[in-house]
């Protein structure tokens, strides 16, 4: 009996492969595109490297080796997701099906993720990271890119 609750117990704590993040960002990803002057779509991201979050400026451009000169900017998560969960009056079936398809993937990445930050990468065309860390520490979430001018 106590071999098989020892089974059990490391066989429960594997998660399954069709639950890890990387698996199921794909399908949420299809079709979505982050609205700024130029709608882009939005990517997985992940780094594959085990690194306590939250972490600063200078230690997200280590890990992705930016230049020196590149800006590096923390995001503001909320502004971030509040553009594209609120529903408006005006809001036709197709923006509110949207609307919800962002509140899904806002939900997945906080449901799978730990110690969520975002970084805005460049000027003009800035690169727009928000991440945690997985169940094994590894570091992931999604990038898209806002163009500003």
């Amino acid at each position: 009996m106590c071999e098989f609750l020892k089974f059990l117990n490391l066989n429960m704590s594997k998660k399954q492969p069709e639950m890890l993040l990387k698996n199921i960002l794909p399908e949420l990803l299809t079709d979505l595109y982050y609205p700024s002057e130029s709608d882009e779509p939005i990517v997985v991201f992940s780094t594959e490297e085990n690194h306590s979050l939250p972490i600063i400026e200078n230690d997200f451009r280590t890990l992705l080796k930016l230049a020196e000169d590149i800006i590096i900017e923390p995001l503001d998560i909320e502004q971030f997701w509040n553009s594209v969960t609120e529903i408006n009056d005006w809001y036709g079936e197709e923006q509110i099906a949207k609307t919800k398809q962002f509140e899904k993937l806002k939900n997945t990445l906080f449901e799978h993720l730990e110690n969520v930050q975002g970084f805005r990468v460049g000027e003009v065309e800035i690169d727009v990271y928000l991440f945690g860390n997985n169940s094994d520490g590894e570091i992931e979430g999604i990038k898209t890119m806002l163009v500003e001018t």
